[in-house]
C-alpha cells in the first residue's frame, strides 16, 4: 500500500487503510500532519491511537523502543505533550463521529472534552464547535446549556519582560498551532513543570 492513499487530502483520511498501516506509513501519515496546523490535532491523535493498538511502535526498525510511551517520548516530530494530548482528546471525544471530530479547531477541543457525552454529541453542539470561536463556543454552551458549569474565560492583561516575551516567542515557533499568549504562557509553564518532575 502506498503512503498516497491514506494521505491526507481535504482533511479528509482513508481511515480503513490506516488500519492496516505499517509504522513507517504511520510515521509517514504523522510527519505530514505535523506539517498542517489547525485541525491537524485530531488527525495525530487518530493515528496514534491507531499505532498503540495495534503495537507498531514494536515494528519501528529506526530505534528499539520499550513501550508505547518510550515510543511518544523519543521518536522524531511533534512533542510528547502534544502527541499525549492528541490521544487523550481522541479517547474523550470517542462518542463523536472522527469525521465530525476532526473538523473541530483545536481551540474548541478543550472545551468539548469538558462536556458531558450527550451534550457533546448533539449535532448543533458539533456544528458550534467546528464554527464558532473559542469563546463564542464557551458562550453558546453556556446559553444552551448552563448546568454544564463551564467557567468563563477572563483575557488578562499580561505585562510582560522581554526574556519572558522571548520564551514566548520561541515556543510560538515551536508550536505555531497555540496561536494566542495565553495558549502560549500555558504551554511553557506545562513544559517547565513537567521538565522539573523528571
Amino acid at each position: 500500500m502506498s503512503h498516497a492513499n491514506i494521505a491526507l487530502e481535504s482533511w479528509s483520511l482513508n481511515l480503513d487503510a490506516l488500519r492496516v498501516a505499517d509504522i513507517d506509513e504511520c510515521k509517514s501519515i504523522l510527519d505530514s500532519i505535523d506539517r498542517v496546523e489547525d485541525r491537524s490535532f485530531i488527525w495525530r491523535g487518530i493515528v496514534l491511537r491507531e499505532i498503540e493498538r495495534r503495537e507498531l511502535w514494536k515494528d519501528d526498525r529506526d530505534a528499539l523502543y520499550t513501550s508505547m510511551n518510550d515510543w511518544i517520548h523519543r521518536a522524531p516530530g511533534k512533542s510528547a505533550r502534544d502527541r499525549y494530548a492528541a490521544l487523550a482528546a481522541v479517547e474523550a471525544l470517542k462518542e463523536i463521529p472522527l469525521h465530525e471530530l476532526s473538523q473541530v479547531p483545536r481551540c474548541n477541543i478543550e472545551t468539548l472534552k469538558k462536556l458531558s457525552t450527550g451534550v457533546q454529541t448533539e449535532p448543533e453542539t458539533i456544528a458550534a464547535a467546528q464554527t464558532l470561536s473559542e469563546d463564542a463556543f464557551v458562550e453558546h454552551v453556556q446559553a444552551r446549556h448552563p448546568h454544564q458549569h463551564l467557567e468563563k474565560r477572563v483575557k488578562p492583561t499580561l505585562r510582560l519582560t522581554e526574556p519572558v516575551q522571548a520564551a514566548l516567542d520561541a515556543y510560538a515557533a515551536a508550536y505555531p498551532e497555540v496561536t494566542d499568549r495565553q495558549g502560549q504562557l500555558e504551554g511553557c509553564l506545562i513544559d517547565w513543570m513537567q521538565e522539573r518532575q523528571q
